[in-house]
């Protein structure tokens, strides 16, 4: 818990999620015949949860999305997208690249026998809320067709066999993935090796699903629902349970069915999400289950990641400091750190640095002392720095001057300044006196609170988010900074 405070404090939700919280159901649309409200707790943690994995900060700083800054895991190669997990994790947009399944061209010749699941009403509580730490160094890199296909069909072997009886191409047939696009992503550690995989797929009716997969344990999860039945499956135990339930307040109810299982020394947690009145016909009846329990019986004891354990890894390297003298020794950082100790040396002092070649070089200093931080992100243009196009107008006060709104900003900001009044950057040639203070509020604790990025000429960007100053010592930490 040492850290929570400044965790939290650099945390943010985006407005779309703001509203989904504020139409969650009531309690009385929660007693309704085959609708299970989600508590409001678990709707944040895995919203929270699935923007972690993509390195995008969750929380409660003011409610208004947060100003994009260099993330830890990034794609690998050039034409990755920015990809951003929505509805609780599952790839969507614009930015969602994949292949799409084709359709086997007149239904299936006959319907597949499938394994019997318990797939009991998760617990109403119980349910755990945890944050998942990316490793250090974290990179990612999408998936190939062939390489999503590999994990599903175990060898290369049986997915040569078994294609030419395939109609819907590599991805096997019994799992009724007709006509979704689907897409993976793996994301290796600072020393390439495969920390988890992900395979994610949607359908034009609005059905998805999201496969997270790990080399020999269960990947981590957000949530831990307490309501689970386990179902022993050719000697793998499969621990299942659903929700039912206006996920997304569109006014139509969601099945939401879920598994945990260790096989073949892969651990493997799905979700499969079909809104109301869209799932496979089976014996003239909707399957809302069927696709999770497809997915379970004729691939769990195949799934392999063999072919993705180890990558190579881009250099690596991190260092912590005892003192801001220390940190200064990093030479290639040291001018846009403060030359002079402003803050009081009462206060403790940390400091980290990591650089991974080609993707990140940054480094963390920050002192504290009770309620009060003073953090500074300093991020060099490693991975080709941060563009001056980011930087806010600093003649357009309405942009980020906080003096002007009141909390909750996400009812005093207009919309277009959401994206900026949160933490907003500017060029380094406008920093003031005046837009310091434009940017410091009072806390409810009585000390100050002061953000705001600085873009410099050559991409460097600089991240400033301190407590307990006043708005002339937060301004000698960024004057001292300034080039000529």
């Amino acid at each position: 818990m040492r850290y929570y405070k400044s965790y939290m404090n650099r945390q943010q939700v985006s407005a779309d999620l703001h509203e989904k919280l504020l139409t969650l159901p009531t309690a009385e649309q929660a007693d309704k015949p085959q609708k299970r409200a989600i508590h409001w707790q678990q709707a944040v943690a895995m919203a929270a949860c699935a923007a972690l994995l993509v390195g995008v900060g969750i929380g409660a700083r003011g409610w208004l999305p947060a100003t994009p800054t260099v993330e830890t895991v990034r794609p690998e190669s050039t034409d990755s997208p920015d990809t951003a997990l929505v509805d609780d994790g599952v790839m969507a947009g614009t930015n969602f690249h994949g292949f799409t399944v084709p359709s086997d061209g007149g239904g299936k010749m006959a319907f597949p026998a499938i394994s019997y699941i318990a797939y009991p009403d998760a617990a109403d509580d119980g349910e755990v809320a945890r944050s998942i730490a990316v490793p250090e160094g974290a990179f990612s890199k999408d998936l190939t067709e062939e390489e999503v296909c590999l994990i599903l069909w175990g060898s290369r072997e049986a997915m040569e066999n078994a294609h030419m009886k395939a109609k819907t191409g590599n991805v096997p047939w019994i799992l009724f993935w007709d006509g979704y696009t689907v897409a993976g992503r793996a994301t290796y550690d600072g020393h390439g090796d495969l920390w988890q995989a992900m395979i994610w797929g949607y359908n034009e009716e609005g059905a998805h699903f999201e496969i997270t997969l790990a080399p020999g344990h269960l990947p981590p999860a957000c949530v831990v629902n307490s309501g689970g039945e386990v179902t022993e499956i050719d000697g793998v135990e499969v621990t299942a349970w659903k929700n039912i339930y206006d996920r997304d307040g569109d006014g139509v109810t969601d099945y939401v069915y879920e598994s945990a299982f260790l096989a073949n020394n892969v651990g493997v947690r799905t979700r499969f999400i079909t809104p109301e009145g869209t799932a496979t016909e089976k014996d003239g009846t909707l399957d809302y289950s069927l696709l999770s329990t497809l997915f379970i019986s004729f691939t769990g004891r195949n799934l392999t990641l063999d072919h993705l354990l180890t990558t190579d890894a881009p250099a690596f390297r991190t260092a912590d400091f005892a003192s801001l003298a220390e940190a200064r020794g990093e030479s290639a950082f040291a001018p846009y750190l403060p030359k002079t100790e402003v803050v009081p040396d009462a206060w403790e002092f940390y400091g980290h640095l990591v650089y991974q070649e080609g993707i990140q070089n940054k480094l963390y200093v920050r002192w504290s002392k009770g309620y009060d931080d003073v953090c500074i992100w300093v991020t060099l243009p490693e991975d080709g720095g941060c563009s001056r196009d980011a930087a806010v107008d600093v003649n357009n006060p309405a942009a980020y001057d906080l003096r002007l709104y009141t909390i909750p900003w996400c009812d005093s900001v207009p919309e277009q300044y959401w994206d900026t009044v949160n933490c907003p950057a500017f060029w380094a040639e406008d920093m003031t006196r005046e837009v310091v203070a434009a940017r410091t509020r009072q806390k409810d604790t009585g000390s100050s609170q002061t953000n705001f990025q600085v873009i410099y000429p050559d991409g460097t960007l600089v991240k400033y988010e301190c407590d307990g100053l006043t708005v002339d010592e937060m301004w000698l930490l960024v004057e001292e900074t300034l080039p000529n």
